[in-house]
């Protein structure tokens, strides 16, 4: 799959963060990236997470720094079969995290530590949590087992993951930096860890006149999928956008789209050129964004005026993803 990947941003101020690591579930790895053998080594909050897959094809996420005598495991590790190997020493390690071999036969006895790990639509997740939690939600089914991403983008960004998800509930800023007219098509519901949107707009294609419907589903801070449906072409379009938190002021995005046809030939034609449509325009808003998320301040109290309960309803959902310390 095309990745675009565009340069580094300067590293933002760190020092006074004012929020902290959101819990929940995060995007680690391309799951159609990780061919049997392959060990990746992905970023996450303050630390790495190496995700592997084994010669069978199981993934595994591991934290990266083996227990002997700390080596990066997603610095030169390897698979041989089953087993993750250390790059220093051969210690080999089994998927449930157990040394169980090296050249010389020894073994240590302590393992691997593992990650809670989802795979969805072709994209891997680890959970993040409190030390010792289990997941405590999992991630929504939002499209047909099928649907699976064809194309995609990736960047970092100096913001946080909620400053980047706050977007979808500040229609606002939609209309009057970017151009886009959406409307409420219903309320917006906040479901334990779920936060819906639904919106509606029209435009003005060859075809005519169009209406077309967005709903955007976020799961936690870390996971954002937006159907886009165009009831009179038969076509839907899907976007996943995965925010991950590298460091306390800054997170990498990794979008991918999906297309389906609802009709017949003609939508079947139509329904990868939507989504390329849509790619290119999230892609438009998300460069109009940057110098605003890089220079902006995080207001915890903001003072919201008429028509902005979306926007008060999100803040509020979020509070639930800081851990009390």
């Amino acid at each position: 799959m095309p990745i675009e990947v565009a340069d580094p941003l300067p590293r933002a101020a760190e020092s006074s963060a004012p929020l902290g690591y959101p819990m929940g579930w995060f995007w680690v790895a391309d799951a159609r990236e990780l061919k049997p053998g392959t060990v990746r080594r992905s970023r996450l909050m303050d630390g790495d997470v190496v995700v592997y897959r084994t010669r069978s094809g199981l993934v595994r996420a591991v934290r990266p720094y083996c227990p002997h005598l700390g080596a990066h495991l997603g610095a030169g590790g390897t698979v041989a079969g089953e087993n993750l190997v250390c790059p220093f020493h051969h210690f080999e390690f089994a998927p449930d995290g157990r040394c169980v071999d090296s050249p010389d036969g020894a073994t240590i006895p302590v393992g691997l530590n593992h990650y809670e790990l989802r795979e969805q639509h072709g994209q891997v997740f680890v959970w993040q949590g409190p030390e010792g939690q289990s997941p405590t939600w999992e991630l929504p089914e939002v499209a047909d087992f099928g649907v699976a991403p064809i194309f995609g983008w990736s960047r970092e960004i100096p913001t946080h993951a909620q400053e980047l998800a706050e977007n979808a509930a500040d229609f606002r800023h939609l209309s009057v930096l970017h151009d886009v007219h959406m409307a409420e098509a219903e309320p917006c519901e906040a479901d334990g860890p779920i936060f819906r949107v639904h919106t509606r707009s029209t435009g003005q294609g060859r075809v005519g006149l169009f209406e077309s419907r967005q709903t955007i589903v976020m799961a936690g801070l870390g996971y954002t999928h937006i159907r886009f449906a165009i009831p009179r072409l038969g076509v839907v379009a899907h976007m996943w956008a995965m925010q991950t938190p590298i460091a306390p002021w800054r997170t990498h995005v990794y979008s991918v789209f999906a297309w389906e046809s609802t009709g017949g030939a003609v939508s079947r034609v139509l329904a990868p050129v939507v989504a390329r449509l849509a790619s290119q325009a999230m892609t438009k808003v998300l460069s109009e964004d940057i110098p605003i998320w890089e220079n902006k301040r995080y207001n915890p109290h903001p003072r919201l005026v008429a028509g902005e309960s979306t926007l008060s309803r999100f803040r509020l959902w979020t509070r639930q993803f800081y851990p009390s310390e």
